[in-house]
């Protein structure tokens, strides 16, 4: 059977790249294979417990960390080409920007014969500055050379890739995150009495309405843009809830929380904005929101769109990434707005407003698309591609190693 390793920078079981990976891990070891991974030093212990338990074998370099450390790159990038040289993988599967562009090159180096890559988000956004962005778009085509398939988790970034001719068509594949939507389909049968036991839990009263934002709490997401609005929205519907759902797990994210909650303050929204941490069983959260917002700076195709979509709630989102490619697949299912309009967001959560408040049943003012969803997103589908593409790569892997692939990598390390 195949020997895989899997490489990521952080593992936290609130991270869509994590929850991906070891669906993916879980199969492979179901079916024989020998799977180890390669993780960084930011990670859940009881998660790395979980995977040994299930005999996969875990490697975690403490020199590898998510932000940008460039000493502690060259000792991390020297861990990993020794881990790939003893272990003498047959498929090096790599995710995320730092472990995706250390991994590979490493597995270069190792002479690891297959290289596969998932982008699970942009490493260039725009939002970084140039520098920031010219470093990673540089890094990434060298990498990109040497990686015999890169998957994609929605197709415009990876439009992205190859417009940056990072990636090339044949190398290219667009394999959606598969979910587990039952939880969802429960929640949806969720009776009203069900629903307050959750808005109780929590000091939402019946008759409030609730905004919900669901994701990690990081920069990125945007939170401060769903704040601000809320500071405008109360005004005219001061009985409105926003409900920030997500955790903050390492240092610099924790810091960010607590700008967050000052701000909360300082606007004196403490009545009107709710924190609550990452919930395992988020589907019931879902049930009792009546809009869902995102206000993401980036995204690759961030898996809570899918998600609100089943559910039948308006979405207000900034087109950031994969948001269009959703509303395409589910015509009329929710609302883009340019990234960082804070006036046409805030105008189209007022408009969404004043439907709810005018409502005479309880009826969702926006259609449901389970059946769709459930589909294009489901686990099966993904790890069949996934599969298919091992099998593939595994069959065709007598290619060479491209002759100058030594100095080069000398060259950058």
């Amino acid at each position: 059977m195949p020997k895989i390793c899997h490489i990521l920078t952080t593992l936290y079981e609130s991270s869509g790249s994590t929850r991906r990976t070891l669906i993916e891990v879980d199969h492979l070891m179901k079916k024989g294979w020998t799977v180890h991974m390669i993780i960084g030093k930011d990670a859940s212990g009881p998660l790395i417990s979980e995977c040994v338990k299930k005999g996969i074998k875990v490697f975690q370099i403490s020199c590898l960390c998510k932000y940008i450390h460039p000493l502690l790159e060259i000792r991390a990038f020297s861990r990993i080409v020794n881990i790939l040289r003893e272990q003498k993988y047959d498929i090096v599967h790599t995710h995320l920007a730092k472990g995706g562009i250390l991994g590979r090159l490493a597995a270069v180096r190792a002479g690891v014969r297959i290289i596969i890559h998932t982008v699970h988000g942009p490493s260039f956004p725009k939002s970084k500055t140039w520098a920031a962005r010219s470093l990673f778009v540089f890094l990434e085509k060298i990498a990109g050379k040497f990686t015999h398939a890169m998957i994609f988790v929605g197709k415009e970034i990876g439009d992205i890739y190859m417009k940056a001719k990072i990636s090339v068509p044949h190398q290219s594949h667009t394999i959606y995150t598969g979910r587990n939507f039952k939880d969802y389909e429960n929640a949806l049968n969720m009776t009203e009495d069900e629903k307050r036991v959750i808005r109780s839990r929590h000091g939402i009263n019946q008759n409030d309405i609730v905004i919900g934002c669901v994701g990690r709490i990081v920069p990125s997401k945007g939170h401060i843009f769903a704040i601000r609005a809320m500071h405008t929205l109360i005004q005219t519907y001061p009985e409105t809830k926003l409900i920030i759902i997500g955790k903050a797990n390492l240092p610099d994210e924790q810091h960010y929380e607590i700008k967050l909650r000052n701000m909360v303050r300082e606007l004196r929204l403490d009545n009107n904005i709710l924190f609550i941490d990452y919930q395992k069983e988020i589907a019931q959260y879902y049930a009792i929101m009546d809009i869902f917002v995102l206000p993401s700076h980036y995204e690759g195709l961030p898996n809570v769109i899918p998600e609100a979509v089943f559910m039948g709630i308006p979405i207000v989102a900034f087109d950031c990434g994969g948001i269009k490619e959703v509303f395409e697949i589910c015509p009329g299912a929710g609302h883009r707005v340019p990234a960082g309009n804070m006036h046409e967001y805030c105008s189209t959560l007022e408009t969404i407003l004043k439907k709810i408040h005018s409502r005479k049943n309880n009826d969702k003012p926006f259609p449901q698309f389970p059946e769709i969803i459930s589909k294009v997103w489901s686990i099966d589908q993904m790890l069949h591609k996934t599969d298919a593409l091992y099998k593939r790569l595994l069959r065709i892997s007598s290619f060479p190693i491209p002759a100058n692939i030594s100095d080069e990598i000398k060259v950058n390390q």
